[in-house]
């Protein structure tokens, strides 16, 4: 598993680290089907960014993305879970342009909810 971290000039620091990001994929592993290869702590703010969410998986490379400057580090790893199980359940996979309907969502973030609690406890 790599970790590639975008260097700042100025601005807001990345919400999580290597090793953070290092034992969510720990974590991950273990409650999910999960092949990530690549983790990558994009320098790009989440608003100026070309996705809607904060935590984009490319099925192809294997690789996360994840803007995570300016948002709390609870909101970031939530983030990361709801994008790990749109494509761990069907059910919660997005229909079209990797938007979640509001049904989905709201499923998807108590879902996250609990397994941030998870998370936290370990």
């Amino acid at each position: 598993m790599d970790v590639i971290v975008d260097k700042i000039k100025n601005g807001e620091k990345h919400s999580l680290s290597i090793t953070d990001v290092k034992s969510l994929h720990k974590f991950l592993v273990s409650k999910f089907r999960f092949n990530a290869k690549t983790y990558r702590l994009s320098n790009t703010l989440p608003e100026k960014s070309r996705f809607d969410r904060p935590v984009i998986y490319d099925m192809v490379s294997r690789k996360y993305t994840i803007c995570s400057r300016g948002i709390s580090q609870e909101e970031i790893i939530k983030e990361l879970f709801i994008e790990a199980l749109q494509h761990n359940d069907e059910t919660l996979r997005a229909a079209s342009y990797n938007h979640l309907s509001a049904a989905q969502s709201k499923i998807a973030k108590e879902i996250a909810e609990n397994l941030y609690s998870d998370y936290i406890k370990q």
